[in-house]
């Protein structure tokens, strides 16, 4: 078989020329990661590098798994196709090192830089990397520190911005530097450096129009304001149809005004102008009342969330700007110290300081830049689009600022990132073509995965505010032809509410539900191999925009015998089992604190009634209860589960300090037996795993840092408090015939014949 044989044209300029650096931009479903596959075929069979001189960079762990097994797939068709031949050779060469092949992620390539370079990077080299969720209470713990030197200063200027921003705001700030510190070290320097040299109103002028652009330029915004141009009222004297009317004359009035201040009043004059009471249905077309008032309240939340709210437009001068920007620098300045002494001391890194230490390495270390760049012959990347800048400025390092640079091969897609929440840049694709002057780049339009119905549909959609191909938006072609007579695209819309009680959340999930069930079964969909074969509950994806509003659907599934897999990373500190057993500990802990006593007291654990609960809160206590005598008005039963109570909490305290944090608390769940009851109530499975899990993360927390059960409790006070997002320990796997459950952001990579997408009313644009 040739190596190009099923390539279609596009696809065939991108493998053809593997010493030309390039970019190509490519759709879901376009065929790009076959196209980086035979890139690297390419490379290998025809001589031009071997495994290890080709760096190969993906976005996800999975990602990269995926690539190394489909070349691995490849050089196995080659050497038996032409094994005699120079390429067959080159292939069977390969084969011998492709599994220590450097093809993973970018983290993991910055891992084994620090590795091999710990000492020229001033780090441990057994450093560990902490997860996200780690991360946050480290985070946490440095702010609190660092907020307290704060409060001690006699600085003016520190003084002015603790003053000026409050607490609560600096904190804030304070989280969002040490997410993403590259950023905003370099956005504080950059504006304190044209400050210093005369360009300060410059600057801020130039900050100002680049947040009026990209809030004027927003989907939301541009597809709320052609909405209300789309919708004409019948009768213009209308409520509705007056604020509608004054809306469209200020967003006119918005992009004439020049100076950036009238456009910033302007804004804050149209959001307080939106009101979204009165309206007459029967002065608009069916439906377009509530399409005005939806596309009215998107245009108001994105004003708002510019604002923060505020009602009136409120500038500092000039001179209160810059001592505020150069309070914010000395705070920057103390937290990263504390940030960069505090990781030290524990022997980490968070993934940002990973990668922040790699570039910084590369970037003073000139022989360790050089070094790398003749290593590789090829670098090639995977879903750029997803980059941030820390990521772009390691790939341009490696690169550029030399003449015997590797060759450099982007693969990325222009109309998406569903990255941008972690600061990736979809401009970051076109700055690196610009910067290092590949070629590109070269699109490549044609989707081999999806049905034609959907293609057409996914056009119209992103057409209509994403603009042709001139503006941003390529369209995608389509291969397959349709398969069944079943519609590609489907809106299921519940019934209004009845007046029974039951939200359209709920009968959104009851409909969706049944839908799924229908489809099991009965549906065909390709098998991939020119065949077709039924459908199973694991071709179904269902994606949510957030994961808050699952319960309604998972009640729903449980209800009607669906079985589904949660891929999802939070949850797991909200689940019952969990907090009951926290509550335990806080009580062992707590001896004084009614609420946690009252909250462990009436947990399965102890089970008191709710006269004895109002009993005890009425007289003694809740603390108080397990060391005072009980009166005649409890039950027996209660009696005896409170006296049990007094025992267990003695016992505890007194052995709480004598022994390892994980073995005290795995003995307290042994002796309670807690597994074996919780197995024996309703989904009972979930809810052991979930502590099982809970188990594993306290040994954890015991290798880093948590001593005493006194500093568990506090670990546990602080994830709760602080919104730690952990998911739920899995009853079933992805390998399992179960639907999977996700958000958008978690589907990356993942793909699904089947895909619904619900409770879009909540937040879609």
């Amino acid at each position: 078989m040739k190596l190009d044989m099923e390539l279609d044209s596009q696809q065939k300029k991108a493998v053809d020329n593997p010493t030309i650096p390039m970019a190509i931009s490519a759709g879901a479903g376009s065929g790009k990661t076959r196209v980086l596959v035979e890139r690297y075929i390419k490379v290998i069979i025809d001589g031009l590098a071997e495994t290890e001189e080709i760096l190969a960079i993906t976005f996800t762990i999975k990602a990269a798994a995926e690539l190394k097994l489909r070349i691995r797939e490849r050089l196995n068709e080659i050497q038996f196709e032409k094994p005699e031949t120079d390429e067959g050779l080159n292939a069977q060469k390969a084969l011998l090192t492709i599994e220590s092949a450097p093809i993973s992620t970018i983290h993991s390539f910055c891992q084994s830089i620090l590795k091999k370079y710990a000492i020229e990077a001033e780090i441990e080299p057994d450093f560990q990397i902490l997860e996200s969720n780690e991360s946050s209470l480290v985070y946490k713990e440095i702010i609190q520190r660092v907020t307290a030197q704060f409060l001690r200063t006699n600085n003016e200027k520190e003084k002015k911005l603790i003053h000026t921003l409050g607490l609560n705001d600096l904190r804030s700030i304070a989280e969002n530097m040490l997410n993403d510190r590259y950023k905003f070290s370099n956005a504080v320097n950059s504006t304190l450096f044209l400050h210093r040299n005369g360009k300060f109103e410059e600057t801020i002028e130039n900050m100002l129009e680049d947040e009026l652009s990209i809030l004027l330029n927003s989907v939301e915004m541009k597809s709320s304001i052609d909405d209300l141009k789309k919708c004409i009222p019948l009768d213009k004297s209308d409520a509705m149809a007056m604020i509608r009317e004054n809306v469209l004359d200020l967003f006119d009035e918005i992009s004439a005004q020049k100076s950036n201040g009238e456009k910033l009043s302007k804004l804050l004059e149209l959001g307080n102008s939106i009101d979204l009471r009165g309206g007459r249905k029967t002065s608009w077309d069916e439906g377009e009342k509530d399409r005005v008032k939806s596309s009215l309240k998107t245009i108001r939340a994105v004003i708002d969330d510019l604002f923060g709210g505020e009602k009136e437009l409120n500038f500092m001068n000039n001179e209160t700007a810059e001592k505020l920007l150069e309070g914010l620098e000395l705070y920057m300045s103390r937290l990263f110290k504390e940030y960069d002494y505090t990781m030290s001391s524990l022997g980490v890194l968070d993934y940002d300081g990973l990668l922040f230490r790699a570039m910084n390495l590369l970037s003073e270390r000139k022989d360790i830049a050089a070094f790398y760049r003749q290593q590789y012959k090829q670098i090639l990347v995977d879903e750029f689009q997803d980059t941030d800048d820390l990521q772009m400025n390691i790939i341009k390092i490696l690169t550029t600022d030399d003449e015997n640079v590797p060759v450099l091969f982007l693969v990325g897609d222009e109309n998406q990132s569903i990255y941008k929440f972690r600061g990736a840049e979809v401009s970051n694709f076109q700055k690196m073509i610009e910067t290092t002057g590949i070629k590109g780049p070269l699109y490549i339009t044609k989707n081999y995965r999806s049905q034609p119905d959907m293609i057409k549909f996914f056009n119209s959609f992103f057409s209509s505010f994403l603009g042709d191909t001139d503006n941003g938006y390529e369209v995608s072609q389509t291969f397959r032809e349709k398969l069944g007579d079943t519609p590609n695209v489907q809106f299921l819309l519940p019934i209004a509410n009845n007046g029974k009680g039951v939200s359209n959340r709920e009968l959104e999930a009851d409909l969706m539900a049944r839908q799924l069930l229908l489809f099991v079964g009965s549906e065909s969909i390709s098998d991939g191999e020119g065949g077709e074969r039924i459908l199973k509950f694991s071709d179904i994806g269902i994606l949510f925009q957030k994961m808050t509003s699952v319960a309604e659907y998972l009640d729903k599934f449980e209800q009607l015998g669906i079985p589904y897999y949660m891929k999802t990373r939070s949850g797991f500190y909200d689940r019952l089992e969990i907090l009951d057993l926290l509550n335990f500990f806080r009580a062992i802990e707590k001896p004084k604190d009614d609420y946690v006593h009252a909250a462990w007291l009436r947990s399965p654990i102890v089970g008191l009634s709710d006269n004895a609960l109002f009993l005890i809160g009425t007289g003694v206590g809740f603390s108080a209860s397990l060391s005072s005598e009980i009166g005649d008005n409890y039950s027996q039963e209660d009696q005896e589960r409170l006296s049990r109570a007094g025992e267990l909490m003695f016992k505890y305290r007194k052995l709480k300090d004598r022994m390892g944090v994980s073995d005290f608390v795995q003995k307290i769940v042994d002796e309670i037996a807690y597994i074996p009851f919780l197995l024996s109530t309703e989904n009972g499975t979930q809810k052991a795993l979930n502590i099982y899990k809970l188990l594993d993360k306290i040994a954890s927390f015991e290798k880093t840092g948590v001593k005493t059960f006194g500093d568990l409790v506090e670990q546990m006070d602080t994830i709760q408090s602080g919104n730690v997002k952990e998911g739920q320990a899995q009853a079933s796997s992805e390998e399992d015939d179960v639907v999977t459950i996700t958000t958008v952001h978690g589907s990356k990579g993942l793909q699904f014949p089947v895909v619904f997408l619900p409770d879009l009313e909540a937040s879609f644009p």
